[in-house]
């Protein structure tokens, strides 16, 4: 078995399991409710950013899933534009997620929560993989430099969406609760430009690591 193929099996089991926890997650808001910092019950789970993140994770992982089984079978040898930079931008939007707790939620509302049960997974063991597969796995496209903005799209989405509902809207008219204390004090602008600037560092350490280690190159 070529070392192609090797890597599409282990990206199959990754993306596989990937898939399954975020499953398990979204259903579990609906029967037993969220854990730690997200103890809400159903639709409400889609104001964080953490289950978002994942969910589009898990969603551009299908693609690369369906890909490496062609890959295994021997009728295809990597993954196309589209599909590295889906996963590309799932695999983003989800490293952000890991980096605002470790560097944010955690220090401020405490690890044991970020890591409570289906969080341990959304927070940390996902994220982290999602970044071994677009690394080390996912190869067949060199993603650019200009392309690696895109992983930005997430982030200022749902800032915009935060937006509305929290500073403009009000949670007292309808709108969101500051779940991350991103406006505290009104200084909403601050906590949005600091987002913003440190998605796009992330996205340009992300698409830098991915060329250096080989992702998107297919080494036989």
């Amino acid at each position: 078995m070529t070392g192609r193929k090797i890597r599409a099996g282990i990206s199959i089991l990754l993306h596989l399991f990937i898939l399954a926890v975020t499953v398990r997650a979204v259903v579990s808001f609906f029967v037993a409710g969220g854990d730690g910092n997200m103890r809400v019950y159903g639709w409400p789970m889609f104001r964080y950013f953490t289950v978002d993140s994942n969910i589009l994770l898990a969603l551009s992982g299908i693609p690369v899933i369906v890909k490496d089984v062609r890959i295994l079978a021997g009728t295809d040898t990597g993954l196309n534009r589209w599909e590295t930079l889906f996963a590309y931008v799932g695999t983003a939007a989800t490293t952000l997620t890991f980096t605002v707790v470790m560097v944010f939620l955690g220090p401020v509302f405490g690890f044991r929560l970020m890591f409570l049960r289906n969080n341990l997974f959304l927070h940390l063991i996902s994220p982290l993989l999602a970044v071994a597969a677009l690394c080390f796995l996912d190869h067949g496209y060199v993603i650019g430099w200009k392309e690696g903005l895109l992983g930005m799209i997430p982030c200022v989405v749902y800032g915009l969406v935060y937006f509305t509902e929290v500073v403009i809207i009000g949670q007292e008219n309808g709108g969101w609760p500051d779940l991350y204390a991103l406006n505290a004090g009104g200084r909403w602008y601050i906590s949005m430009a600091a987002m913003f600037s440190g998605m796009l560092l992330l996205c340009v350490i992300l698409t830098a690591l991915a060329r250096k280690t080989g992702a998107g190159k297919d080494n036989g």
